[in-house]
């Protein structure tokens, strides 16, 4: 089903439409998509249609999707990949119209390209969802600072829509030196303690056996069956929250593998001691910046600290490349602070509907929720969240 409006200028035509289907729609515009996403604005491979399809296939293969796009004469400028669904909102009943994305998606945004046009074709789309029937609150998880979302929330707002922001994953991320960089140089940054602490542990697993460090851009499958099985060897697998644990999350991280080093992105760190895998990243290597969507080592190896120890090699490689950024992905910890000050905080963004019902589901969200955490944070400290 195709909807369509559009805006005829004397120098060129913008146009907006929304396509409806299942996955198969994404295929239809992911060479349009991925040049889009080349041209900068949206670099990241969470943005790209192979990872939005794989979200699709694996956690939403019975919902409807909606791809909202916007062209300025004829050529692809920006799109918006939504699910829509039936739902409630903090127990109210809602018709939603979300982004095609959760928790193992890590970001996501209105992807849209470089250039003057790229305001335009935001509010092209906006306008489109704002005539569009059929939603009672948009929501879009993970945007980072500066995402276009944030526009199109302005323009919301500024059209008298309820809109709101809800903070998420407070991102760490260390800067690098970029192409020619020296590594002992680079890592001047980090605290001299706590270099010395990154040399002791390294030679404890050293004194566990013969230690070897094996990076691979394949998604080969004896590689990955050994990531999933050291991540659900320790608490993550006890607690039934490992990537194994889950048939949907397997095929998920499966599929994304397979995708990423089809176009080049995939980069898997092991290290291994006495030929045994004792820690794993899961990694991403696109456009420069080195990114983290999961990782997995032994806990029988405590005094060895081999997230760190892992890490350590991971950041040396990618100095060596020349990247200019390694981005832990998720949440804040205590243990990613020991390498960073640096942090970008991500926001789950929210259109309401224009009307009583839109400022009801607003005041929910946005007064009532916010209240409540506030009285929690008063009272429990910072675990009241």
């Amino acid at each position: 089903m195709l909807l369509e409006s559009a805006v005829r200028e004397q120098t060129h035509t913008l146009m907006a439409e929304a396509r409806r289907g299942g996955v198969e729609i994404i295929a239809d515009l992911a060479a349009e998509w991925r040049a889009l996403c080349d041209e900068g604005t949206h670099a990241e491979p969470f943005y790209r249609p192979e990872w939005i399809s794989a979200y699709v296939r694996a956690f939403a293969p019975d919902k409807q999707v909606v791809l909202v796009t916007a062209r300025v004469n004829g050529r692809l400028r920006a799109v918006l990949p939504l699910i829509e669904e039936r739902t409630r909102f903090h127990g109210v009943p809602v018709k939603m119209l979300r982004g095609a994305a959760n928790v193992h998606s890590d970001r996501f945004d209105l992807v849209h390209g470089a250039g003057e046009d790229s305001a335009e074709a935001v509010l092209a789309i906006w306008q489109f969802l704002k005539e569009a029937p059929g939603w009672d609150v948009i929501e879009v998880r993970d945007v980072p600072p500066g995402g276009a979302m944030e526009q199109l929330l302005a323009a919301a707002e500024i059209d008298g829509y309820p809109t709101g922001k809800w903070n998420s994953v407070l991102t760490p991320y260390i800067s690098l030196p970029g192409p020619g960089a020296d590594v002992k140089a680079a890592y001047a940054q980090f605290d001299k303690n706590f270099r010395s602490k990154l040399r002791k542990w390294r030679r404890k697993l050293e004194e566990r056996g013969p230690v070897q460090v094996i990076q691979s851009d394949a998604a080969d499958p004896a590689m990955l069956e050994r990531f999933y099985a050291l991540e659900a060897s320790g608490w993550k697998g006890a607690g039934a929250t490992a990537i194994a644990s889950d048939p949907q999350t397997r095929q998920f991280y499966d599929e994304v593998a397979r995708e990423a080093a089809r176009f080049g992105y995939l980069a898997l760190y092991e290290v291994q001691c006495d030929g045994r895998a004792v820690a794993m990243h899961y990694g991403l290597r696109h456009s420069g910046r080195y990114f983290v969507p999961k990782m997995g080592y032994d806990e029988n190896y405590p005094e060895c600290a081999l997230g760190h120890v892992i890490l350590d090699e991971a950041l040396r490689d990618c100095i060596a490349r020349g990247l200019t950024e390694f981005d832990f992905l998720g949440d804040e910890a205590e243990w990613k602070r020991r390498w960073t000050h640096q942090f970008r905080q991500h926001h789950w963004c929210y259109v309401f509907r224009k009307g009583l019902a839109g400022q009801a589901l607003h005041a929910v969200k946005f007064k009532l929720l916010t209240t409540a955490r506030e009285v929690k944070r008063k009272y429990f400290g910072k675990g009241g969240k």
